[in-house]
């Protein structure tokens, strides 16, 4: 087994036995509905879970991150992309940016900048 899968592998078991509960709410690609002009989309809610932290001081220094985001930490399962929804104890989070974590080109988890709605 190589070091990359070990290191997904232990990733996801920390974020199961550690992690938020959360719903992940990933809408599909838009598609043209002729009908109305405008662009359908469909979402899919998976329960997931995941680490809520804060931003460390030097992180909220960038011009970037506000003060109440919040970094989550995910599995890489999930094909989260800017403005994809979580929902946190009833709380709504919009994702602003998903970094993908990776080593040796394998990715390991997904790093989400998040704002609560």
């Amino acid at each position: 087994m190589s070091f990359s899968s070990n290191m997904k592998k232990v990733a996801v078991k920390l974020l199961i036995k550690y992690g938020n509960d959360v719903v992940v709410d990933v809408k599909s690609n838009g598609v043209y509905n002729p009908d109305t002009g405008d662009i359908d989309y469909t979402s899919a809610t998976t329960p997931a879970k995941a680490y809520i932290g804060n931003y460390t001081v030097a992180e909220l220094a960038s011009d970037n991150v506000n003060a109440m985001d919040m970094k989550i930490i995910i599995s890489p399962d999930f094909a989260i992309v800017k403005d994809d929804v979580l929902v946190n104890e009833g709380k709504t989070i919009r994702v602003i940016s998903v970094r993908m974590v990776t080593t040796q080109n394998s990715l390991i988890v997904q790093e989400l900048q998040a704002r609560a709605v």
